[in-house]
């Protein structure tokens, strides 16, 4: 398990009120400077169909992190969330972590949340969420953190600093990744005319069968002008 102890069953409600008063408790601010959560652009190239791992970092700026709650709004339009998992800011402590809910419809993952159970906090930078994103659209896709506090063991403090990060989702008709599809696309497949492989093999194959013909070459000019 990576060196992570292993991460308590999700109790009932009423219990997890219970934990989330104690490790946030309310109304008592910190005069300590603000840490930093962050969004990584894992750069690359994607496009529509690939699955990006997006993760999202904590720098505590030299605070005590006990526990942290938050939440993600995306472009629908362009990335779909698939999965939540727990990142390895609080390796080697037992934690109690939330893997927040995923809305595709509105672009937002909400609930989430993690802190340290017993003893014990972090004071160095760290990955607390890793997102896995389905591309389904060419474009931008802005990924925002927001409604994020932090804890020490005993009160929040300061609101942290919130950094986006913005990926592009290329068309699979755009051969050289200029964010157009025009002649140069069509050159560049013509350059591969007659070549052979595995299905897809090369970007070039945009009709997926092994082969570089005039298929290839026509859904090239279908898609010509376009984005």
């Amino acid at each position: 398990m990576n060196g992570k102890t292993k991460k308590l069953a999700v109790p009932a409600i009423g219990t997890v009120a219970a934990i989330l008063c104690s490790a946030f408790l309310l109304g008592i601010p910190s005069e300590a400077e603000a840490s930093n959560i962050y969004v990584v652009n894992p750069g690359g190239t994607y496009m529509v169909g690939d699955t990006i791992t997006i993760p999202i970092l904590l720098n505590p700026n030299g605070n005590h992190i006990k526990a942290w709650e938050g939440k993600i709004l995306f472009n629908r339009n362009v990335l779909n969330a698939v999965e939540v998992t727990e990142g390895d800011f609080f390796d080697g402590y037992q934690t109690f972590f939330s893997e927040g809910i995923i809305n595709n419809q509105l672009g937002t993952i909400i609930n989430l949340y993690d802190l340290t159970l017993g003893q014990g906090n972090k004071t160095t930078e760290g990955t607390i969420l890793n997102i896995e994103f389905m591309a389904v659209h060419t474009g931008y896709c802005e990924i925002s953190p927001y409604s994020f506090g932090v804890t020490e063991e005993t009160h929040y403090l300061e609101t942290p600093t919130l950094d986006n990060a913005t990926i592009f989702i290329y068309s699979e008709y755009d051969m050289n990744f200029d964010r157009q599809i025009n002649m140069l696309d069509l050159f560049d497949v013509a350059q591969h005319y007659g070549e052979t492989g595995s299905p897809g093999w090369i970007h070039q194959d945009v009709s997926k069968d092994g082969k570089i013909t005039v298929l290839d070459l026509v859904f090239i000019a279908i898609h010509y002008g376009t984005y």
